[in-house]
């Protein structure tokens, strides 16, 4: 009969998976805990004597099996000696050819050769007058970077080479772990799930599966993205033409009026349309920097008349009102001297009534 979980054993295996989880994951990236991280998180995640022999038996190579074993365990690093070093690799290359055209096409058959191909190309030369260029990005197998440099100087002259790369392999051998890892997880995590028998068990299990699962499927496509830029290097190439030079010979002869008329006109020609291009240049600096400027500054202008009148218009109405008030003062202190004189011209002219005798 199988054992039943209690809520706290549950609650118990839900943590110690948790646990598991994170130190697969690791902080910022991490790909790789050491044993003292192991014994730390419990003696369930902590690896048996022969568990990268189990690893090297059934999921890797001898080159990931000797990547486990050699692993340092100080800053996710290996040994250099044992394990094989991955590199994104770009070349860059320009060359002078005799036709870029045609020596593009001859790039690419040689390049889908040696087992690589044409990722990208841009071609524009011109056949009758021998200028332009081409490019072309490629993809090569790595290591084969030499041989191409090797073709490329049998097809024309190389006038500048470059490399640069980036050391992916921590990366690269840390993603294969983790997916190791993660697989390991899920093996455990499905045996757990078959001896469950509550919903709440179940539920519990399926949850951890499935976000293990997801975090495993984006490590791997990492792997595969990782896997593809290191099998191959990027080769950048850049064709010109030949420039040939034609030599002439000059006896010091007289030139004839037919040259020297031409060579007129075409001096006029040349002149008048310098001429021409610098009013054109003129025009277009006039309406690309003054233009933008004197509409700017006539905005500003406005802005300011449209304030002054503001301003005067309120100073008048201020003054108005200040001179209307005075106005009216005015008119009542001389309604009052009216007043005192029809009041002092009516005494003068009423009799004086003598004093009353008592």
């Amino acid at each position: 009969m199988k054992r039943k979980f209690n809520k706290k054993e549950l609650r118990r295996i839900s943590a110690v998976f948790i646990a598991c989880i994170v130190l697969l994951l690791g902080c910022g990236g991490a790909a790789k805990t050491s044993s003292a991280d192991y014994a730390a998180a419990g003696s369930y995640y902590a690896p048996s004597a022969d568990y990268d022999e189990v690893w090297a038996e059934e999921a890797y190579d001898s080159e990931t099996a000797a990547a486990i074993e050699n692993y340092t365990g100080e800053g996710n690093t290996y040994h250099s000696d044992t394990v094989k070093q991955k590199l994104i690799q770009n070349i860059y290359a320009t060359v002078r050819v005799e036709n870029p055209a045609e020596a593009a096409d001859s790039i690419k058959e040689y390049a889908e050769g040696t087992g690589g191909y044409l990722l990208n190309s841009v071609s524009n030369y011109n056949t009758e007058t021998n200028n332009g260029y081409a490019e072309l990005t490629i993809r090569i197998p790595t290591g084969t970077g030499d041989q191409m440099k090797a073709f490329l100087g049998e097809i024309g002259k190389i006038e500048s080479t470059s490399t640069d790369a980036q050391d992916v392999t921590n990366e690269y051998y840390d993603l294969q772990i983790r997916i190791e890892q993660g697989k390991e997880e899920l093996k455990q995590l499905n045996e757990l799930l078959a001896r469950c028998e509550t919903i709440e068990e179940v539920l519990a299990v399926r949850n951890q599966i499935s976000y293990l699962q997801s975090e495993v499927e984006s490590m791997e496509g990492q792997y595969r993205r990782l896997s593809e830029l290191t099998s191959y290097d990027t080769m950048y190439i850049t064709l010109y033409p030949v420039v040939n030079l034609v030599e002439t010979k000059d006896e010091g002869r007289f030139m004839t009026f037919t040259e020297f008329w031409s060579g007129l006109l075409n001096g006029l020609k040349t002149s008048l349309r310098v001429v021409v291009n610098g009013l054109g240049y003129v025009l277009i600096f006039l309406a690309t920097i003054l233009l933008p400027l004197l509409v700017f500054g006539g905005i500003i202008y406005g802005v300011v008349r449209l304030i002054i009148f503001l301003v005067k218009k309120s100073n008048g109405k201020k003054r108005a009102k200040r001179q209307k008030k005075a106005e009216e003062k005015k008119r009542q202190q001389e309604l009052r001297v009216q007043a005192a004189q029809q009041k002092a011209q009516q005494n003068q002219q009423s009799p004086q009534q003598p004093p009353v005798q008592k």
